[in-house]
């Protein structure tokens, strides 16, 4: 038996528009330096070019940290992990994400965007 809805269903509430800057401020916030560097990097295992998403290899809900723990991956690699888990991907591709985000993490203190004497954020 199908029921037959009297009025249309609406939307209660107006649906907000984007804003942005505080997108980004907040993206900015939440993942520090680290991740806007790793979205200007190619995938770390196709090489795909530039943004990448920045993937924890350590979940933030897991305890892990920003520093050292962020790798540049594309769209799909991104999702691959997320769907396999770390460790299936790391050996499904050959690398080593652990090694990869503390290279990651070198080269942006190299280039003086980041302080290696800084603590992480959530611990200050």
């Amino acid at each position: 038996m199908l029921l037959k809805r009297r009025k249309r269903l609406r939307r209660k509430k107006r649906i907000a528009p984007v804003n942005e800057d505080r997108r980004d401020r907040l993206r900015r916030e939440a993942f520090g330096v680290q991740a806007s560097f790793c979205r200007t990097l190619p995938c770390c295992v196709c090489e795909a070019p530039a943004p990448s998403d920045p993937a924890h290899v350590r979940s933030r809900g897991a305890g892990g940290r920003d520093r050292e723990n962020v790798v540049p991956l594309c769209r799909e690699h991104h999702v691959e992990q997320h769907s396999a888990g770390i460790e299936t991907f790391g050996s499904r591709y050959g690398v080593d994400l652990s090694e990869i985000a503390v290279e990651t993490w070198s080269r942006l203190v190299a280039l003086g965007l980041a302080d290696s004497n800084t603590s992480d954020r959530r611990t200050q």
